[in-house]
C-alpha cells in the first residue's frame, strides 16, 4: 500500500482527459529537455521518460497522440 492509493479502480475517461491536460501543461511550462520519473505502485515501480524527442530508433508512428484523444473526449 502507498499513500493516496486508488480505491475505485480504473480511471474514467474524464480523469484520463484531466491527466493528459495536466501533462500538456507541465510540458508547456516546466519541461526543458526531459523528465525522468519513478513512481511506486501497488505492483512495482513504474519508470517514465518524458522528452522532446522520441526514443532513438523509434518511429513517430509508434506513439499514440494522447492530446488528440483528449481533445476528442473534452465535452
Amino acid at each position: 500500500m502507498y499513500p493516496g492509493q486508488p480505491t475505485s479502480g480504473r480511471l474514467s475517461d474524464q480523469e484520463l482527459v484531466q491527466l493528459v491536460l495536466l501533462l500538456r501543461r507541465f510540458c508547456d511550462t516546466d519541461l526543458d529537455q526531459w523528465a525522468l520519473w519513478k513512481l511506486g505502485t501497488r505492483y512495482d515501480q513504474v519508470f517514465m521518460a518524458i522528452g522532446r524527442r522520441p526514443f532513438p530508433d523509434t518511429p513517430d508512428e509508434m506513439y499514440t497522440d494522447i492530446g488528440r484523444w483528449a481533445e476528442e473526449h473534452t465535452g
